[in-house]
């Protein structure tokens, strides 16, 4: 696993009473050394707008951090929710992804590479270039 990109799966509808226990899993990431998080979305087959003023919040607390809160296959519907109620464009749409690939690629140029040149883990095919 990558010392500097964190990426997890979400399966299953986003919304109001789901926010608390994904929440406290962040919670608990944002205390590790990470900076950050690609979230896999493949399985998230709804977003209310509780979740995604959560998401919203969470993104810029990644940015703060100095890295970000980045989303790969959001499903349609779900980006239109976080569009139609201005979070997509408060996220940032260089955070969303088609797919893990092109956000990996992405998200790579982002990362340390004085931590990448010392990890022995080289995880992902770019990490062959340093």
């Amino acid at each position: 696993e990558c010392p500097q990109l964190k990426i997890i799966r979400i399966d299953g509808s986003m919304y109001y009473g789901s926010v608390e226990s994904v929440a406290e899993y962040f919670a608990d990431l944002g205390k590790t050394e990470y900076k950050h998080v690609l979230i896999i979305c493949r399985g998230i087959n709804f977003i209310d707008l509780a979740a995604a003023e959560w998401l919203s919040y969470e993104a810029e607390k990644w940015k703060e951090k100095g890295g970000g809160l980045y989303f790969a296959n959001l499903k349609l519907v779900s980006q239109d929710v976080l569009r139609k109620g201005g979070f997509y464009d408060k996220i940032g749409p260089e955070y969303f992804f088609t797919d893990k690939r092109e956000a990996i690629s992405s998200i790579f140029k982002r990362l340390d590479k004085d931590i990448c040149a010392s990890c022995e883990v080289r995880v992902f095919k770019e990490c062959q270039s340093i």
